[in-house]
């Protein structure tokens, strides 16, 4: 697809971000499940993760989450994502369709923890529940049970 340079550069650069996504959100090999396969890692891992963000989630939306719980809760999601990217074993196409994820969901767990800069602690929970709602999609993981 060419792009046309008579038309305005805004329109320019929402058709090179469609392309783009289009790109993103292209999958594994085509076929009736065209999500990535997991391995015991990450389903273990993001099992992990979906627990803290359940066990932690009304305290964060409350506002009662004290910050040694907010602190325990970012470090337990760190160390999950942590152990994904090192001990995984499955193909490079999956590991970086994982990563956006998981980048999510620590980056939100930081802001849970206050160190989200301007991003609150609603703001992290909130990325977080978006990341786990997306996992699914790109993901077999037949043990997976959504948040809600």
């Amino acid at each position: 697809m060419a792009l046309r340079y008579d038309m305005h550069p805004c329109m320019r650069i929402l058709r090179a971000g469609a392309i783009g996504l289009a790109v993103l959100v292209s999958g594994p090999a085509s076929g009736a499940d065209s999500r990535w396969p997991t391995d015991e890692t990450i389903r273990t891992a993001m099992a992990t993760i979906r627990k803290a963000t359940l066990e932690n989630h009304t305290l964060v939306t409350h506002r009662r989450m004290p910050p040694a719980t907010a602190q325990s809760f970012a470090k337990t999601i760190v160390a999950a994502a942590s152990r994904i990217r090192t001990d995984t074993q499955v193909p490079t196409g999956a590991k970086a369709t994982l990563e956006p994820i998981l980048a999510d969901i620590v980056t939100g767990a930081e802001a849970v923890a206050g160190r989200g800069g301007e991003a609150t602690p609603i703001d992290g929970i909130v990325r977080i529940d978006a990341a786990l709602a997306r996992y699914p999609l790109r993901f077999d993981d037949p043990t997976w049970q959504p948040l809600r």
